[in-house]
């Protein structure tokens, strides 16, 4: 699998709620990235980042701020 190359920082977003693509996928991308961050929205669906900005925001601010 090529995800488990990835070596930078990665922050995972995702809605517990997506329809389209399993939450089991962002859970196994958070495994298989090592130290990567994963951030669930609940009662949020596909599009976090337009369901749920400013909880996007913030998190995404607070994930570049430790890094």
């Amino acid at each position: 699998q090529l995800i488990r190359n990835i070596s930078c920082p990665t922050l995972i977003v995702w809605g517990q709620q997506d329809q389209i693509i399993n939450i089991k996928y962002a859970e196994r991308f958070h495994k298989d990235i090592t130290g990567s961050h994963l951030f669930v929205l609940d009662s949020c669906g596909h599009v976090p980042m337009l369901e749920k900005p400013l909880a996007v925001q913030h998190e995404v601010l607070t994930f570049f701020g430790d890094i």
